[in-house]
């Protein structure tokens, strides 16, 4: 069952480095999702680069997230929702929020937030999962 906080982000539009309902890209949705569902604040980030599709930058700022001490990597197995699931599209980083065991929210550029299965598609997608310092403590 696909939780209730999940509605509000559902239909948000793509928009370069935008963090808010007016528009969001995928770093964006995990921003304002763990914010305002969560209690957490997630650095930005959204200075640090010009548009998602310069693959280095972003690359690198999801590397250095996700090996800071706020972030421990977990087998897909153990992953729950909100977990982070890093995923790799077309030699791009790409972040989306698990919502449930086998479904997922994300944004994609000229697309609006939705929720997609992980199965089939994108299970041979996904790079790594990533659980917040404040939900392991939780």
């Amino acid at each position: 069952m696909i939780p209730a906080w999940v509605e509000s982000y559902i239909g948000i539009p793509f928009q370069e480095r935008g963090r808010t309902h007016a528009g969001i890209d995928c770093w964006g949705c995990l921003v304002l999702v763990y914010q305002e569902v969560f209690g957490i604040r997630l650095p930005s980030y959204e200075a640090r680069y010009d548009t998602t599709k310069d693959r280095v930058a972003v690359a690198r700022l999801f590397f250095q997230e996700t090996t800071s001490a706020r972030w421990r990597r977990i087998a897909m197995d153990a992953a729950a929702p909100p977990d982070v699931l890093s995923i790799s599209l077309a030699g791009n980083s790409h972040a989306a929020i698990l919502v449930t065991p086998d479904r997922f929210l994300h944004v994609l550029p000229g697309r609006e937030t939705c929720i997609e299965r992980i199965r089939p598609s994108w299970e041979s997608r996904i790079d790594g999962v990533y659980r917040h310092e404040e939900l392991v403590l939780a």
